[in-house]
């Protein structure tokens, strides 16, 4: 695999440049009282530089510096901060994991001169993420922190700390859904949710013309009216309409009966999408890449989802009418509450299995093959009297351990199990990995 590569060089020149010589921008406690140890790079609004390390490696530099010169030699120790690490995450909804002492080197110690006021620069060697580390989807980073030993002099807060984060290029074996089959993911047991969100990456090999309509995802739900279980919450994301009317390109969705509504965002074919609903108290959102593609209100208090349907991909039943047209899809994930679009953005490729209001997340990257039960191919809704039928099937683990696997429902055995390994999924980017224009 490799990386075009992304010169750190020029990106410290920006950073460095982004402080003046003469302290313009620096905030001091007193500035005529005791002097204050902070680090070059992060002085102002920038507390992170985000960068693809390339197959051989890259080089980045950080510069301890104080507010005024000493009488004496200052001598400091340059480490790994892992706490602040945390609080940048906290602070900026990421979730950036540690990076290995394995990818990196520097020298910890550095010294300030008697009469100067900064050390020399401290040159950090990066070493590329291996194939395995790109596949997680997490930014690797690295919180770089300065301290005078023995405390001889104070940090100025917040700007003592600096944050090399190592985007990975997105790499992940994918299912591909065709023919007449769907994928599910299914729930232990039924939700009602007032704020909820879901989300997928999808790639549609084609976009279809004319007035077939086809099926992104939708997770069929109920209500309760006059005694009587009716079948029309949850949500659908279906392409173009069977009507005519809507272009094939657009996503035509109803999320808990907030009627009929249309994106403003077109698809392309053979590209990568980041897909997500969020649902606010009723507030609904529709984002494709993180831009808004519409908005709607429910006008209902809470959404039902139906735990034996869960929610489909790629077809409304397994007698569905991709034919020859893949679905892909990866990182999919439901939450029980709404996510922000900082949220979204910042974690498309991965984010911890434990995060708080995490219900379910199939990353869909792996699988096992086994036996699960499936109604008759026609079946748009599974109820509890649905004969079904057992299968063989691949079978996908949720990440969370609170759902069952997700399963793929085949029509017959004349629809191929595809999947299809080490694929760049990054949004933006090809079924065949290049950047689209």
């Amino acid at each position: 695999m490799k990386i075009k590569a992304f010169y750190l060089s020029a990106v410290a020149a920006i950073v460095t440049g982004l402080v003046s010589c003469d302290n313009a921008e620096l905030k001091y406690d007193d500035v005529t009282g005791p002097g204050r140890l902070f680090l070059n790079e992060a002085v102002g609004t920038a507390k992170s530089v985000s960068f693809v390390i390339p197959d051989d490696g890259s080089v980045y530099t950080v510069t301890p510096r104080i507010s005024k010169p000493l009488g004496r030699d200052l001598k400091l120790t340059v480490y790994v901060d892992e706490k602040a690490l945390d609080e940048y995450n906290k602070q900026n909804n990421t979730s950036y994991t540690l990076l290995p002492n394995t990818n990196y080197e520097f020298e910890s110690s550095a010294v300030i001169p008697a009469g100067k006021v900064v050390s020399n620069p401290v040159t950090i060697t990066l070493h590329p993420l291996t194939t395995e580390q790109n596949k997680t989807g997490f930014v690797h980073a690295l919180p770089i922190a300065v301290k005078a030993e023995g405390d001889a002099m104070q940090v100025l807060e917040g700007a003592d700390a600096f944050v090399l984060a190592a985007t990975p290029v997105p790499y992940s074996n994918v299912v591909e859904i065709t023919g007449n089959s769907y994928l599910q993911t299914r729930f232990a047991e039924d939700y009602k949710l007032s704020s909820w969100t879901f989300e997928t990456l999808f790639n549609p090999s084609q976009i279809y013309t004319g007035n077939t309509t086809t099926w992104l995802a939708s997770a069929i739900g109920y209500y309760e009216q006059g005694g009587t279980k009716i079948i029309q919450d949850g949500f659908m994301l279906r392409l173009g309409d069977s009507g005519g009317g809507t272009k094939n390109s657009l996503i035509n969705g109803m999320v808990s009966r907030s009627g009929k509504q249309i994106s403003s965002i077109p698809l392309q074919s053979n590209i990568w999408h980041h897909i997500a609903i969020v649902c606010d108290e009723g507030d609904i959102t529709l984002y494709v890449n993180g831009n808004v593609g519409y908005t709607a209100k429910s006008g209902y208090a809470a959404t039902q989802f139906y735990a034996l349907n869960g929610i489909r991909f790629g077809n409304e039943s397994a007698s569905g009418n991709l034919g020859s047209l893949r679905y892909r899809y990866c990182q999919v994930r439901f939450w029980s509450v709404a996510r922000s679009v900082e949220e979204l953005n910042n974690n498309r490729y991965a984010v911890p299995a434990d995060t708080p209001g995490l219900l379910g997340y199939w990353k869909l990257n792996e699988y096992t093959e086994g036996k699960a039960m499936v109604p008759g191919s026609t079946v748009k809704c599974i109820e509890e009297d649905t004969p079904m039928t057992e299968t063989e099937t691949y079978l996908f683990k949720d990440a969370t351990g609170k759902q069952p696997d997700a399963l793929i429902h085949r029509a017959s055995a004349n629809t191929p199990y595809i999947f299809t390994p080490d694929k760049r999924i990054e949004v933006g980017y090809t079924w065949d990995g290049v950047l689209a224009q």
